[in-house]
C-alpha cells in the first residue's frame, strides 16, 4: 500500500474566474473610491475652518481699524493731531513698507537667477553672492557691489551676474564699468534683448553713434514694442538730420510712453520740418503735462517767431526764463520786436544741449528700464 499526499487541483471555468476578478477590482475601486471621499470631506472641512479664520481676522481687523479711526477723530477733535497729516505719515509708512517689500523680492529673484546661471557654483561663490545681496538690502550698495565684482572673477561667464552688475553701474553714472560687464553678457548671447538695448544706450551716452544704432536695432528686432530703443533711435537719427525716420521712431515712443518729453521731442522734429501746426500741437502738450519744462515754452517761443506772433513769441520766451533764468532765454526775452535773434537750432547742437542737461532725459529712460526690468 502506498502513502503519500493527493495534490488536487481544482479548475474553475474562465467565466468564474473572471467574475472572481471582475468582483476584486470593483472592491478595490470601492475602496480607492471611500477613501477619496473621506479625503474630500477632510479638506472641505478644513477648507470651512480656514475661512472662519480668515473671517474672524477680517472682522477683527474691521473693529481694529474702526477703533484706530475713533481714536483719529477723537485726537483731532482736541487738536491734539491733524487727522490729515497723520493720515498722509501713515499712508507713506504703508507705500515705504511695501516698497521695501518689492524690493527684497526683486533681489531674490535676481540672486536666484545668478546661481541658476552658474553650472557648478562653488561655496565660495555662493557665500560671496549671499553677503553681497545682504549688504543691498541692508542699502550698503557699495560694498554689494565690490563683492559682486569679486565674485564675477570666479564666474566671470555668468550671464545673469554681469547684466546685474551692467545694470548697478549704469544706474550709478558709472558708464565705462556698465558698458564692461554689457559687453561681457552680449558676447556670451549676442540675442540677449536687454543686455544689447542698454549696451546701445551705454554707446549712445558715450557718442558711439554707428554702435549704437546697430545694437538699438537689433533690440528692437528681439522686441518690436521696446520704448527705449525706439527712443534713443529717433533721438540719434534727429542728431543726424534725419527728421522722417527719426518721426517713426518718436512717434512710436510716444504712443509706448506718453510723456511731456516724448511730446516735446515729436513737436521738435515737427519744428524742424516747418510744419508749425503739428509742432505746435506736440509743444502745447508737453506744456499742458509739464507747465514748468522751460525747454518746451522756449520752443513755443521759436514756433510763435516763425509764425511772426511776436509779442505771443515772447510771452513763451519769458515763461521759460522765468522758470530758468539762462543765456538764450533772456537774449530771446530782451531783444527788440524787429531784431529778435534767429534762434532756430541744429539737429545737432540741439542732441549736444539735451546731452548737457541730461537730467530730465535720463529720468525718463532710467525709470522706463526699471520698469521693465527682467
Amino acid at each position: 500500500m502506498r502513502c503519500g499526499t493527493r495534490l488536487m487541483i481544482t479548475v474553475l471555468p474562465r467565466a468564474a474566474s473572471t467574475a472572481m476578478l471582475t468582483n476584486s477590482m470593483e472592491e478595490h475601486l470601492l475602496e480607492r473610491i471611500s477613501a477619496l471621499e473621506y479625503a474630500l470631506v477632510k479638506m472641505q472641512e478644513r477648507f470651512e475652518r480656514l475661512l472662519d479664520i480668515l473671517h474672524k481676522q477680517a472682522s477683527n481687523s474691521f473693529t481694529d481699524r474702526a477703533l484706530l479711526e475713533s481714536l483719529i477723530d477723537l485726537l483731532d477733535q482736541k487738536r491734539l493731531v491733524d487727522k490729515e497729516v497723520l493720515q498722509l505719515l501713515w499712508q507713506r509708512q504703508l507705500n515705504s513698507r511695501a516698497e521695501v517689500s518689492n524690493v527684497r523680492e526683486l533681489l531674490e529673484m535676481r540672486r536666484e537667477k545668478i546661481l541658476l546661471a552658474a553650472a557648478e557654483p562653488e561655496a565660495a561663490f555662493v557665500k560671496m553672492l549671499n553677503r553681497a545681496f545682504g549688504h543691498f538690502l541692508a542699502g550698503e550698495h557699495k560694498r554689494a557691489a565690490r563683492i559682486l565684482e569679486k565674485a564675477a572673477l570666479l564666474d566671470p561667464e555668468n550671464v545673469e551676474l554681469n547684466l546685474f552688475l551692467g545694470e548697478y553701474f549704469y544706474y550709478h553714472q558709472k558708464i565705462a564699468l556698465a558698458r564692461d560687464y554689457l559687453q561681457r553678457v552680449v558676447e556670451r548671447d549676442p540675442q540677449h534683448y536687454r543686455a544689447v538695448l542698454m549696451l546701445g544706450i551705454v554707446y549712445s551716452e558715450q557718442g558711439e553713434v554707428v554702435s549704437a544704432k546697430a545694437l538699438l536695432q537689433r533690440a528692437l528686432s528681439l522686441k518690436q514694442d521696446s520704448f527705449a530703443a525706439h527712443y534713443g533711435l529717433g533721438r540719434i537719427l534727429a542728431s543726424e538730420g534725419c527728421i522722417d525716420e527719426a518721426l517713426t521712431h518718436l512717434r512710436r515712443a510716444l504712443v509706448l510712453r506718453p510723456s511731456a518729453e516724448m511730446h516735446f521731442l515729436v513737436g521738435y522734429a515737427y519744428f524742424l520740418k516747418d510744419n508749425t501746426e503739428l509742432a505746435l500741437q506736440h509743444l502745447q502738450q508737453a506744456v499742458e503735462m509739464d507747465p514748468g519744462f522751460d525747454l518746451a515754452l522756449y520752443y513755443l517761443g521759436l514756433v510763435y517767431l516763425k509764425c511772426n506772433l511776436i509779442e505771443k513769441a515772447r510771452k513763451y520766451f519769458q515763461a521759460a526764463y522765468d522758470i530758468k533764468p539762462i543765456t538764450p532765454y533772456r537774449t530771446a526775452l530782451r531783444s527788440r520786436p524787429d531784431k529778435l535773434p534767429n534762434l532756430l537750432v541744429t539737429c545737432k547742437s540741439m542732441h549736444q544741449k539735451l546731452a548737457k542737461d541730461d537730467a530730465r532725459w535720463s529720468s525718463l529712460l532710467r525709470k522706463d528700464l526699471l520698469q521693465h526690468a527682467d
